[in-house]
């Protein structure tokens, strides 16, 4: 039987060169989108990890069921609920693109996590195919409002202020609706950063008073907010969280219309202008005492948000219709336990401008 002879020295040096080529070229070979993501070779982080953040990275991005945006240097799209509260989630991507500044992930609009410390060069990017079709009919294609979630509702009696909960989820640009409700002879609220789009009040029973808010949500936004008024009174509230809508008139002065009445078992909600097609309707009412049922305002074709006795003396109920088409609402009722007086509120949310097919 014959011994293979050992390697020599040279024959070592040789191979070790060889291998040292050999794993520069498939470190290049590291790609996000088109360009690619190339780390530092000194960077704390392993190439094991890398190649872990990419394969979840590409793995969250296949679930995506709707993209937000798209640039160089960040990725934010919506995926199925990860938190277990039944809404959809939303991810984002994201490098400053500076050599050297980390790869972020975010959820839900979230303090970012660093997925990996030291990226050098980073390009996210979309591939278009063209196909070929026939017989085939094109119209324009309408985004849709997505109602996302809604806070708690909070109630108090004998006040000057509420602070209402912020829905969860938030992401920068988001629009937040807020109603409040109080009984008394209040002369205006004030609530820091929101700005008042329309109320309703009733000067008999209770003295009822109904507003409606809105404000574009920011990069750090407030877990709470509050809502302040000259005298005490019993007050109740809550915040919902929309998307999709238009950036620059969320809600059109035609879109908004109040109306209020002495005692009625069906409150009658007003009917206000849709201007685009797709529109998201909310109705809003308050009423005198707790006449309505907790959690079913009534509104036939709606989806209930909340409804909520405050005190004895106050009650309030809001829902939701949407992928309304454009024209006018139409009016709808509450239902509530017993004649009680009101102020009612119709809120048409406009969409983002229709895409060119």
């Amino acid at each position: 039987m014959t011994r293979r002879p050992a390697y020599t020295l040279l024959e070592l040096m040789v191979a070790l060169g060889s291998a040292s080529v050999l794993m520069v070229g498939l470190s290049s070979a590291l790609f996000i989108a088109s360009q690619g993501l190339k780390l530092d070779h000194g960077a704390s982080a392993s190439r094991g990890r890398a190649d872990a953040v990419v394969g979840r990275l590409l793995a969250d991005a296949r679930t995506a069921t709707r993209y937000r945006s798209v640039t160089p240097t960040a990725v934010e799209f919506d995926v199925a609920d990860r938190t277990g509260d039944g809404a959809a989630d939303r991810l984002r991507y994201a490098w400053s693109g500076v050599a050297g500044s980390p790869l972020t992930r975010s959820l839900n609009g979230n303090s970012a996590v660093t997925l990996l410390p030291d990226v050098r060069a980073l390009s996210f990017g979309s591939t278009t195919r063209a196909v070929v079709a026939q017989n085939v009919m094109t119209t324009a294609l309408n985004t849709n409002l997505v109602f996302w979630s809604q806070a708690t509702p909070t109630a108090a009696t004998g006040v000057t202020s509420l602070t209402l909960t912020t829905p969860s989820k938030v992401v920068p640009g988001d629009l937040l609706i807020a109603m409040v409700a109080s009984t008394g002879e209040q002369a205006s609220l004030t609530a820091a950063g929101w700005t008042e789009l329309c109320y309703a009040t009733n000067n008999s029973g209770n003295k009822l008073r109904l507003s409606v808010w809105q404000r574009t949500a920011l990069p750090s936004e407030p877990t709470t907010h509050s809502w302040y008024w000259p005298n005490p009174s019993d007050a109740i509230g809550g915040v919902v969280l929309l998307s999709n809508h238009d950036p620059q008139t969320p809600v059109a002065v035609t879109g908004r219309a109040i109306r209020s009445n002495q005692k009625a078992n069906n409150p009658l909600c007003p009917t206000a202008t849709v201007v685009r097609a797709n529109s998201l309707v909310l109705r809003l009412g308050a009423f005198d005492k707790n006449n309505i049922p907790t959690d079913v305002s009534g509104l036939s074709g709606h989806t209930t948000v909340w409804a909520q006795h405050a005190s004895s003396v106050l009650s309030a109920a809001w829902g939701y219709l949407p992928s309304v088409s454009a024209g006018t609402t139409g009016t709808a009722n509450f239902a509530l336990n017993n004649a009680a007086d009101y102020a009612t509120i119709t809120i048409v949310v406009s969409p983002q401008i229709p895409l060119a097919p």
